[in-house]
C-alpha cells in the first residue's frame, strides 16, 4: 500500500471514529439528562403529595395524582406480587375515596381513615421507587402537621359548600313548585 493511501485510510478512520464518538457521547448524555428530568418530575410529584397529605386537597394534589400513571410508567414489576407497587397502591387509594353519602358518620370516618392509610402506603411505594424510603419515618409522616387555623378554614369551607348546596336545593324546589 502506498504512503498516501495509508495516510488517507488513517484520516478516514480518524474521522469516522471522531463522528462515532460524538454520536455515542451525545446519545448517552441525552439519555442521562432525560433520566435526571424524569427523576426531578417524580420528586416534584412526591413532594406535592407529601405536602398535601392529611386530608388537604387542592388542584396541585389532583394534578400530581393524575400524573402518577404517566410519570411512574417505567416502574418495575414486583416479582412477589406480579404487580407494579405504585400503580397498585394508587388504584387502591383512588378507589378508597369513593365514600357514599348514605353511610353513617362513623362509617365515613372509618372509610376516611382507611383511605389515609392507603395514601401512606402509596407514598411509601413512591419513596421506595425513588430510593429514599430508608430515610423516612412512616409513623411520623402519618401524623402530618396542620395548624388549628387550617383545620378551621377547611371546616368553614365545608360549611359554606354545604350551605350553598342547601340553597341550590331550596331554589330548585321553589322552581319546581312554580312550574
Amino acid at each position: 500500500m502506498e504512503t498516501w493511501q495509508t495516510i488517507l485510510l488513517s484520516a478516514g478512520v480518524s474521522i469516522i471514529a471522531t463522528i462515532a464518538t460524538y454520536f455515542v457521547t451525545t446519545y448517552f448524555t441525552n439519555k442521562r439528562e432525560k433520566k435526571k428530568e424524569i427523576r426531578k418530575e417524580k420528586m416534584t410529584i412526591f413532594k406535592t403529595l407529601m405536602a398535601k397529605r392529611g386530608g388537604t386537597a387542592d388542584y396541585a394534589k389532583l394534578e400530581a395524582l393524575n400524573s402518577v400513571c404517566v410519570i411512574f410508567s417505567d416502574e418495575k414489576v414486583d416479582f412477589k406480587t406480579g404487580k407494579k407497587p405504585i400503580n397498585e397502591s394508587y388504584k387502591n387509594y383512588i378507589s378508597s375515596l369513593d365514600i357514599p353519602d348514605t353511610l353513617s358518620l362513623e362509617e365515613k370516618r372509618q372509610k376516611y381513615d382507611k383511605a389515609e392509610d392507603l395514601y401512606i402506603i402509596f407514598l411509601e411505594n413512591i419513596s421506595k421507587h425513588l430510593k429514599i424510603a430508608e430515610s423516612v419515618d412512616w409513623q411520623e409522616i402519618k401524623n402530618s402537621y396542620r395548624p388549628q387555623w387550617v383545620g378551621d378554614e377547611i371546616i368553614n369551607r365545608t360549611n359554606v359548600y354545604n350551605l350553598n348546596a342547601k340553597y341550590l336545593q331550596l331554589a330548585q324546589i321553589a322552581l319546581e313548585r312554580e312550574v
